[in-house]
């Protein structure tokens, strides 16, 4: 038998279930996206089921990747998408419901399409994984919000629980957060990153978003919002102007704060908008400093990984996995969550006035990455829970 029929008796079909996908830009997206990648790469069939932004059932492929996007109503400004039940939803229904596949990875715990992929998969009786991204409940800065919240994700969590899935999550830290629900895990699929990245050519990209073609940048990519610091990170840079005349704060995504941060009057700093991910990616080519200073819930940010593989020195907080890759000061900075601007700003100064520190740094973080989390190893190991599962 020749090597591709070997492939191809070998492959798998694999279903993912995930609120939220790209063009909107965040962890899950991307995790989803490119773990479906490396396992279409390795001959295996990949249905990503996600919530739409309209009335009907949309079907494309994408990369090989076969994508399904229901009829939804896009709640919360998107962060919390609700399945429209209607008669496009029911005739999709009767469609999956004939479907098979060899495992089931539900993304996150608190969402009904979530509780919806679980449900299917005990229904089919389908080996299911859910992976968890987050290492607290999420913050949205109203007291009895966060409380409602909470009530939620612990009803939902207790529902998706009677199903029999399997709990994994993305780093260490999301498995010690689901302890909190009385959730012990069978393991770590770790958030990776593509190997490519680290080849691609540095860009211009001075020209390209007029920044001074001497600037030191430090880059934040994500959402802006307060529990993600920006503000803090803002006001950092904003002190170390005078001493760093070349330093540029140079912000990729959007999101409730970026109306106001983009209005305020500082030619240091850059807001460039929503990005396509390989644009941040080029930014990241060129950026000397990455900085995160997040207070939010993270599971292992995307953001971290790839700026080690694109070589910027990492500063980002205790929240979630990144002290999983960063263990020391060889590998970058690390600051405890809900630190002051100053705090911020000490350590960036430090960085800046040590090069052959923040070199070595960015060496050793990123080798660390190429050794320990790419989406090739992801896709294996998956492949192998697989086998376990259904005891091939």
């Amino acid at each position: 038998m020749s090597e591709s029929g070997k492939e191809c008796s070998m492959s798998r079909k694999y279903c993912f279930f995930t609120a939220n996908y790209l063009p909107k830009l965040g962890g899950v997206e991307i995790y989803t996206k490119c773990l479906a990648k490396a396992l279409v790469k390795r001959g295996d069939f990949v249905t990503v089921i996600t919530c739409g932004e309209g009335k009907k059932v949309e079907k494309v492929m994408e990369e090989g990747i076969r994508l399904i996007k229901l009829p939804s109503f896009q709640t919360c400004n998107g962060r919390l998408p609700l399945i429209n039940y209607n008669s496009h939803f029911r005739s999709f229904y009767k469609y999956i419901i004939k479907c098979q596949f060899d495992l089931v990875i539900v993304q996150t715990r608190y969402y009904p399409l979530s509780l919806f992929g679980a449900k299917y998969a005990a229904k089919k009786r389908i080996p299911c994984i859910l992976l968890d991204h987050s290492t607290a409940h999420l913050d949205f800065g109203k007291g009895i919000v966060n409380k409602g919240f909470e009530l939620y994700e612990h009803i939902m969590t207790s529902i998706i629980k009677r199903s029999q899935c399997s709990f994994m999550g993305v780093s260490q830290a999301c498995n010690d957060w689901l302890l909190h629900f009385g959730i012990t895990t069978e393991g770590i699929l770790y958030n990776s990153v593509e190997e490519s990245v680290c080849k691609m050519e540095p860009q211009n990209i001075y020209e390209q978003y007029n920044i001074p073609n001497k600037a030191q940048i430090i880059l934040y990519a994500g959402r802006l919002l307060k529990e993600k610091g920006i503000e803090k990170l803002v006001e950092a840079v904003s002190k170390l102007e005078d001493k760093y005349p070349d330093l540029y704060l140079v912000v990729a995504g959007d999101g409730d704060l970026y109306e106001k941060l983009s209005k305020a009057e500082n030619s240091h700093c850059l807001y460039l908008g929503r990005l396509k991910h390989e644009d941040v990616l080029k930014l990241m080519k060129e950026a000397m400093i990455f900085c995160l200073p997040t207070d939010y819930p993270e599971g292992f940010p995307t953001s971290v990984l790839e700026a080690a593989i694109c070589k910027c020195y990492i500063i980002t907080t205790t929240a979630g996995g990144s002290k999983e890759l960063i263990t020391s000061l060889e590998y970058g900075t690390i600051i405890p969550k809900g630190q002051s601007a100053d705090v911020l700003k000490s350590s960036i100064d430090k960085v800046l006035g040590d090069p052959k520190m923040r070199l070595g740094a960015v060496e050793k973080s990123y080798n660390k990455v190429l050794d320990r989390f790419t989406w090739d190893d992801r896709a294996r190991e998956v492949e192998e829970i697989t086998k376990a599962k259904k005891g091939i």
